[in-house]
């Protein structure tokens, strides 16, 4: 990516990195944040771990998003599975994952019935676990921050 592609009408610093609209640049090199927006961004703020964009856009990264959308800008955490004789443990990294919840679906038919995970979550000080029962059906999981 060779930086925004449309006039700049707002900036916003986080960390070391500056975000020009649907942009990031790192100090080396631009990156698009998702698939972007479908119009003009003139107002971004950052709070906490998230990027408000505003403006004059009805869709961001391929969703529904009229004139405001919200990015997380830490890199999203890896969810691993790991079977062992009957059971699945599902870990992922304690960093930045305090506002996300583990949720699970069977079959991913459209629309997909996810519901948060009732199971207990392990914390051993570097990633949190959830150890659940092996089935013969398909299950999915994702950590979803709200």
């Amino acid at each position: 990516m060779g930086g925004p592609q449309h006039s700049v009408l707002a900036l916003a610093v986080s960390g070391t990195n500056l975000y020009a609209g649907a942009a990031k640049w790192d100090g080396n090199s631009w990156s698009a944040l998702g698939s972007g927006l479908n119009g003009t961004v003139s107002a971004l703020a950052v709070l906490g771990s998230d990027l408000y964009a505003g403006g004059d856009f009805t869709t961001a990264g391929g969703k529904v998003s009229a004139y405001i959308a919200r990015a997380y800008l830490p890199a999203l955490p890896t969810l691993s599975v790991l079977r062992s004789g009957a059971n699945v443990t599902l870990s992922w990294p304690m960093v930045d994952t305090a506002d996300f919840a583990l949720e699970q679906a069977g079959p991913l038919a459209a629309p997909a019935g996810w519901v948060p995970n009732s199971a207990t979550i392990a914390d051993d000080g570097a990633k949190k676990s959830v150890t659940i029962p092996a089935t013969n059906s398909s299950q999915f999981f994702r950590l979803r921050r709200p």
